[in-house]
C-alpha cells in the first residue's frame, strides 16, 4: 500500500495473495485530476481465484462447493472510474466495469442457474453509479446530521448476450443527540433489481456485504 503516491495523495495498492484463495490484484486512486481539485479517477486489474464458493442457498443458508485440486472459480475484472465532488456535502462516482467468469462443470450441474442456462462462462460490462449526500459532523464517528446514498448498477451494456440486470439500492441514516451525552441513529436501507429472472452469482439480496441482521450474519435472503 501507498497512501501518498508521488506526494499528491494518491492511492497505489498492489496484491499478491497465496494460499486456499489466490488474488493478483492492483489498484490505483487519484482523488485529484484537475486544478478545481474536484474530479479524480479510478483505475483497477484483478485476477481471483477460488478454489470454494457458495453455488446455492437453502433454507436460507448458503451451501458451499470445494473442489479438489483445482480452481472453482477463476475471475478477470479490469474497472475504469471517475468522480466528481462539487462541494464537501456531495460526491458523484462512475465506474465502468468489464469482467470475465468461469466456473468447473460441476458447479453449472449442481445449480444450472449460477450463470443461468447450464453456462460455465460469463461476459460482461458492468456501469455503476454512486451519489452521496454527506451531512454528518465527523464521518469516522458521527453524533449529529444525516447520510444518503444512491446506486445504480447495471449489469450486461448489450456487448455480451450473457446477463441483463438492473439494480437500485437506497440508503439513509440519521444521527440525533437525546441529551446527557446519549445519542440515536435511525437507519433504512432499500433495494430493487430487475427482471425476475437472475443468475445465482449476481444476485444478492438481505445477508451480503453490510446489509445483514445482527446475529443473523450466517442467513441469507435471495429475491429482488
Amino acid at each position: 500500500y501507498h497512501y501518498n503516491f508521488r506526494g499528491r495523495k494518491e492511492y497505489l495498492k498492489a496484491t499478491r495473495q497465496f494460499g486456499f484463495t489466490k488474488k493478483y490484484e492492483l489498484e490505483y486512486i487519484q482523488p485529484f485530476i484537475d486544478k478545481a481539485r474536484k474530479r479524480g479517477a479510478y483505475y483497477k486489474i484483478s485476477y481471483i481465484l477460488n478454489r470454494e464458493l457458495p453455488f446455492r442457498n437453502f433454507d436460507n443458508q448458503q451451501e458451499f462447493y470445494k473442489h479438489e485440486g483445482n480452481f472453482a472459480q477463476k475471475r478477470f475484472q479490469i474497472s475504469l472510474g471517475s468522480s466528481f465532488r462539487p462541494d464537501i456535502h456531495n460526491s458523484h462516482r462512475l465506474y465502468l466495469e468489464y469482467q470475465k467468469n468461469n466456473i468447473v462443470d460441476t458447479l453449472a450441474q449442481l445449480n444450472p442457474d449460477y450463470f443461468l442456462e447450464g453456462r460455465t462462462q460469463q461476459s460482461l460490462l458492468q456501469l455503476i453509479y454512486n451519489y452521496t449526500h454527506d451531512q454528518r459532523d465527523i464521518v469516522a464517528y458521527p453524533l449529529l446530521g444525516s447520510y444518503f446514498s444512491l446506486q445504480f448498477v447495471q449489469l450486461g451494456l448489450g456487448v455480451f448476450g450473457d446477463i441483463g440486470m438492473s439494480s437500485l439500492n437506497v440508503n439513509y441514516s440519521q444521527y440525533l443527540p437525546l441529551g446527557n451525552d446519549f445519542y440515536a441513529l435511525g437507519n433504512v436501507n432499500g433495494k430493487l433489481s430487475f427482471p425476475n429472472k437472475q443468475p445465482f452469482f449476481n444476485q444478492q439480496g438481505l445477508g451480503f456485504g453490510l446489509d445483514y441482521l445482527r446475529g443473523y450474519e450466517l442467513f441469507v435472503i435471495d429475491g429482488q
